[in-house]
């Protein structure tokens, strides 16, 4: 486990504070970790779906994109990153089998 310094809006850490206050999170770190675990959960989730997709339909369109927007919580531009990024994997990897 590593120690790190972010910063955050306010009106988050009132969030968190007031879950430790309830009992809803033992510390703010508590609830930093498990929202930063929230995130990477749904990012892998989000990268086997869109691999699903993407063998089954084929690229994704700007209008799906948009979709995913409100789904995700990504902007349109980090979803099409993501997307070229993983494009990109399967790429490589599918070269490395060839």
């Amino acid at each position: 486990m590593q120690r790190i310094t972010v910063t955050v809006p306010d009106e988050l850490l009132a969030h968190a504070r007031a879950d430790v206050e309830a009992g809803r999170a033992t510390s703010v770190s508590a609830w930093v970790a498990a929202a930063m675990q929230v995130r990477a959960d749904a990012m892998a989730a989000l990268d086997r779906d869109l691999d699903e997709f993407y063998r089954s339909r084929g690229p994704v369109t700007e209008a799906e994109i948009d979709d995913l927007v409100g789904l995700t919580g990504l902007s349109a531009g980090e979803l099409r990153r993501f997307i070229e990024e993983r494009i990109a994997e399967a790429s490589a990897g599918a070269a490395r089998v060839a």
